[in-house]
């Protein structure tokens, strides 16, 4: 994936596990294919983390980087989604 793609997807799964937990909202903020911020409540007040990725000239770590964030996002998107399920069955 590029930089863009690799942003559009986070900024995507960002949206919809804001849309399937709006308790746990995740708001994604970019700057372009050379950065993106996102932001991660543990309720609708407190953070309970953040990542800042920005592609700076010696930083050849960048789209490692994005990759890892894309991850972490899929993964949460998959425990929010097993959440939702476990709580329908019930």
């Amino acid at each position: 994936m590029t930089n863009k793609t690799e942003i559009l997807r986070i900024t995507e799964l960002a949206i919809d596990i804001s849309e399937i937990s709006p308790d746990t909202p995740v708001h994604s903020c970019s700057n372009g294919a050379s950065g993106v911020s996102v932001t991660v409540f543990k309720n609708l007040t407190e953070v309970d983390w953040q990542m800042n990725l920005y592609e700076w000239s010696h930083d050849e770590c960048y789209p490692a980087k994005l990759r890892f964030l894309r991850h972490r996002l899929e993964q949460m998107l998959k425990d929010v989604r097993s959440k939702v399920e476990q709580k329908v069955a019930a």
